[in-house]
């Protein structure tokens, strides 16, 4: 019924003592939460028994070389059924007294050469793979901007496009036998670098050359960029392991069709696939403490490491969290702090591998930036920032994802005490505090300045907010624990009586004050100024600014004066004011998606012939139509002869009864 081969040596049927109950090749997607691999592979469990001169043939062959692997293929005379696998002295188990061989079988797509190595580290300084063939050096010049306002001047590092370490790695272990194919990250391109060549360049040392393994790298990058993997093979059938977006994986190509659901069919709910609490962001993204800051280190909107929860009532279960949260430097913050540092000074971040986004330009490789246009500088590695990052892992969450966040022009402007004097006159007084906040606490993105304008109580200094992005804004001010503080001369006897605080937040056209927008206010009444203490709080709530629109506080306190006292001092204080940006209509928001999990597994005997699951082995990232529904596959375990085992993923939940 079988011909089967060892390296291409066809072997005597009676020689093959059993093989027609040890097929069991699968089609397996690894992914979820505990899974760093994210592959869909074939994966065989295919064992097989021989004696005679097939025993003679293969210890003959290990006694010249026990590490010899061998080619094993097995043709079903019948139909179209083939199997390729390898076979070692590992997995061998002899008998030696009746001279039979019984060994574990291998697929030779992906286990025999890939899967045990994936784990270990290779140093890119390699010039032979691991049997001395020869390997195509890889390493890059990079030209990175390095001043945030001036993208002109460049310095040259060493570094390696991330494609060509993850040919390089499998290069090293297959030696030269498969290769990597990525279309996302030929167009996308990324590379990685030592903390060591970001600050130093022109010595050729093994610093400048990581050692990491393949998974460390396809971890990181598959926790910013939704990476998969497979292996597919070209027009001559020999295997090459493709890496793209996931979405590439969930292809709408139709496999086969299978008209009804089959008998005993069982459906369930996927959990590794729904997530309560997604961890995102980066470890290190902290500069020196003498490092400037050039792009704000926001919650959301930078690479802070964060966690986001779900909303909505489809929860995971207990600890569910998706953590993409990355082990290498992505923060432009520590990119500009690296590339500036002294070259003549050791580097706390010499050992760390940074990531970071480039484009090639007049076949230059060039650190790829990004203008701010609110800060009006450039920034890396915009693709990586956490909100970007967020959007290629939407479809893992079933209702809605739930992203609180700073305002991107949140700023916190204090002053302890602001001291306001006016003298005494006949009638009826105002006087008007006009601050000016110098003890800045945040100004995330420079959007407050002090000017000096008069509102009718002379020319006097005055911080302001100029709106940069048109957006609805929510501003607070406050005035703590006002009083009248004391007179002069002292013991004078003024403004004891019925004082009115009134604290405004006014918004104006442009800084030229002459339009009047809109007003906010908190008024108070002091019956008896030096001993009722007032505290005065304004918020606008959401508002809606165009560009170029000024926002900015006053405190007006009126009083009737008890007679004319020329020369007497009216002095009143808070203990504390401040004028803050609290909110944006961005601090709050409620992210909904799509049903796109697959998260409804369905399970099922059936009969399958050679032929499709050779198809399905062949597009991997096809559909099987069932019953007019759209299924993936999760695990398809062909069993030759025999019904196979179908566990298939889908968005569709299934109540309907044949």
């Amino acid at each position: 019924m079988y011909n089967v081969y060892f390296d291409n040596i066809l072997q005597r049927p009676e020689d093959i003592i059993n093989i027609n109950d040890s097929f069991e090749t699968s089609i397996v997607r690894q992914d979820g939460l505990d899974s760093q691999a994210q592959i869909i592979r074939e994966k065989s469990e295919a064992n097989i028994t021989f004696c005679g001169q097939s025993y003679i043939y293969v210890c003959n062959i290990l006694k010249e070389n026990e590490c010899h692997v061998f080619k094993v293929k097995i043709e079903d005379v019948k139909c179209s059924y083939i199997y390729n696998g390898t076979m070692s002295v590992i997995g061998m188990e002899r008998d030696l007294t009746k001279c039979i061989c019984k060994s574990d079988l291998k697929d030779d797509s992906f286990s025999a050469y890939i899967d045990g190595y994936l784990a270990t580290k290779v140093s890119l300084f390699n010039i032979k793979s691991k049997n001395c063939e020869t390997l195509e050096p890889i390493s890059s010049q990079f030209k990175m901007p390095y001043d945030v306002t001036n993208v002109t001047l460049l310095k040259t590092i060493t570094g390696f496009d991330v494609l060509n370490v993850f040919k390089f790695i499998i290069n090293y272990y297959t030696d030269n036998t498969i290769t990597v194919v990525s279309d996302y990250l030929a167009t996308n391109k990324y590379a990685i670098t030592t903390g060591f060549s970001m600050h130093n360049h022109g010595f050729q040392i093994f610093e400048k050359y990581p050692e990491i393994s393949f998974n460390e790298l396809f971890t990181d990058l598959r926790k910013k960029l939704s990476l998969y993997m497979a292996i597919e093979y070209d027009s001559f059938s020999n295997p090459y392991l493709r890496i793209e977006q996931e979405s590439y994986f969930f292809a709408d190509i139709e496999l086969f069709s299978i008209s009804t659901m089959p008998t005993g069919a069982i459906q369930t709910y996927d959990n590794d696939r729904n997530f309560n609490v997604i961890n995102i962001g980066s470890e290190d993204f902290e500069v020196q403490e003498d490092t400037p800051v050039t792009y704000p280190q926001l919650r959301y909107t930078a690479w802070n490491k964060e966690s986001y929860g779900k909303c909505g009532s489809c929860l995971g279960e207990k600890d569910s969290n998706l953590d993409l949260v990355s082990r290498y430097i992505i923060d432009s913050n520590v990119i500009i702090e690296a590339l500036i540092f002294d070259e003549t000074l050791d580097y706390d971040n010499d050992n760390s591998i940074f990531l970071f986004n480039y484009e090639v330009v007049d076949s230059e490789n060039i650190g790829k930036v990004t203008l701010n246009t609110s800060l009006a500088n450039y920034y890396y590695n915009d693709s990586l920032r956490n909100e970007n990052v967020l959007s290629n892992f939407l479809q893992y969450f079933r209702e809605c994802l739930e992203i609180q966040r700073q305002s991107s022009y949140g700023f916190l402007a204090t002053k302890d005490g602001q001291t306001m004097n006016t003298a005494d006159a006949i009638g009826y007084v105002q006087n008007y505090i006009q601050w000016q906040l110098s003890e800045y606490f945040i100004d995330n993105q420079n959007s407050l300045s002090n000017v000096t304008h008069d509102f009718g109580a002379g020319a006097d200094p005055l911080t302001i907010f100029t709106c940069a992005l048109a957006n609805d804004y929510n501003f607070k001010s406050q005035a703590l624990n006002l009083y009248q503080r004391y007179t002069t001369p002292i013991g004078a006897n003024i403004a004891t009586n019925n004082v009115t605080y009134t604290l405004y937040i006014r918004v104006y056209s442009d800084n030229t004050f002459t339009t009047l927008l809109s007003s906010y206010s908190d008024t108070a009444l002091a019956v008896n100024s030096k001993t009722n203490k007032i505290d005065l709080t304004v918020e606008t709530g959401l508002i809606t600014l165009a560009v170029g629109n000024v926002v900015c506080c006053e405190l007006i306190v009126s009083y009737p004066l008890p007679g004319n006292n020329p020369g007497d001092v009216v002095v009143f204080e808070p203990d504390l004011m401040s004028f803050e940006l609290i909110d944006d209509s961005d601090s709050c928001i409620t992210v909904n998606t799509s049903q796109n999990t697959l998260p409804y597994v369905t399970t099922f005997d059936y009969k399958l012939c050679f032929d499709d699951y050779n198809l399905a082995n062949l597009n991997k990232k096809g559909y099987i139509n069932i019953a007019g529904l759209k299924y993936w596959i999760k695990e398809l375990k062909y069993i030759h002869q025999k019904s196979s085992n179908f566990v298939l993923m889908s968005n569709d939940l299934v109540c309907s009864c044949n």
